[in-house]
């Protein structure tokens, strides 16, 4: 039936699966610091997979730096700035980590069809209230929720050259990107302790 659920996460898993052992394969020692889902709207059944590299993801945060820096100099002067400060200064959000799939060394790397969710999008599914989510939305969300869980339970990842931290999330159309985990942060310094020592 089109609601099948745990049909998505296993069809989900052995794509990702894949794409990590393929990704291994053909990059290999190449480090990766984010593995996102990026999903269309899922009533057109569309995911993809995208892998990014430290390199590249300095290389974008670096543009956006640019791109804010340069806007708010030329936006910014003048008279009345007052009214546009606000959003001037907090479009676009930087961060030191870029989640934007689409700015990936490996965007769509590989890409998954959910022909179910198109037969359930043209059937018709439960209308949600005006303060609940989108039915069709929100199970694509808990799919990628749930496989993202099942492939770091079972150490998936440990195939990859990952950086620290390393990023695992998924994004929705142009919503705003969601991270769901992140691995492989570098062990704390003692207090006192010179940082690269074994503080013996």
């Amino acid at each position: 039936m089109a609601d099948d659920w745990e049909a998505s996460d296993r069809k989900l898993y052995k794509a990702s699966v894949a794409a990590i052992k393929r990704f291994a394969r053909e990059n290999s020692g190449q480090s990766v610091c984010c593995f996102f889902f990026d999903c269309d709207e899922p009533r057109y059944g569309h995911l993809s997979i995208s892998l990014d590299t430290p390199e590249n993801n300095i290389r974008a945060v670096k543009e956006l730096e640019a791109y804010a820096i340069a806007a708010r100099a030329r936006n910014l002067r003048g008279k009345l700035t007052w009214e546009w400060a606000k959003h001037q200064l907090s479009t676009p959000a930087l961060s030191p980590l870029n989640t934007d799939s689409g700015d990936f060394a490996f965007p769509e790397y590989v890409e998954v069809k959910f022909p179910a969710w198109v037969r359930l999008s043209r059937k018709g599914y439960p209308k949600r209230a005006e303060h609940e989510d989108d039915y069709l939305e929100s199970n694509a969300r808990l799919v990628m929720w749930r496989v993202v869980e099942q492939l770091i339970s079972e150490e998936a990842f440990a195939r990859l050259t990952m950086a620290s931290p390393f990023l695992i999330g998924y994004s929705i159309h142009d919503q705003e990107e969601v991270i769901l985990r992140m691995l492989n942060w570098p062990q704390p310094t003692e207090p006192g302790a010179v940082a690269g020592s074994s503080g013996k």
